[in-house]
């Protein structure tokens, strides 16, 4: 497989730097990270990130808000939701938006992150 290069969004600071420890491992590495939906759409043309991992609750746009822009400027370019809210609504929203998973923080880790993206797309991972 090869390297996953992600961009994490999420309006909390202590989040990222968490994320930053969880993700850097094997062939997962954090490359970017936005403190908003609006950051992430001006940092992503000037990046190498081949994943989004995006919050759904961030002040300015909402991760379901960001994730429709995304789709529509990046169509190929995977993204997976993670929460504090395992909502099954969330769930099925990020699914209809075109998520590849749908994961609680608490499950984020760089094994998880590969297992779901070595999965592919025909087995999405809406995890609640």
């Amino acid at each position: 497989m090869h390297e996953l290069r992600v961009l994490v969004v999420d309006d909390q600071p202590e989040f990222l730097d968490m994320a930053e420890l969880l993700l850097n491992k094997g062939n997962c590495k954090m490359v970017a990270r936005a403190n908003d939906g609006c950051e992430a759409l001006q940092l992503i043309p000037n990046i190498d990130v081949n994943l989004v991992l995006l919050d759904v609750h961030m002040t300015g746009m909402s991760g379901f808000a960001v994730i429709k822009e995304l789709k529509k400027r990046y169509p190929e370019l995977p993204v997976m939701i993670v929460s504090s809210y395992a909502e099954p609504q969330y769930a099925e929203l990020a699914k209809e938006l075109g998520a590849v998973a749908f994961l609680p923080k608490r499950d984020l880790s760089s094994d998880t992150v590969i297992t779901i993206m070595c999965q592919g797309s025909s087995k999405n991972a809406f995890v609640n």
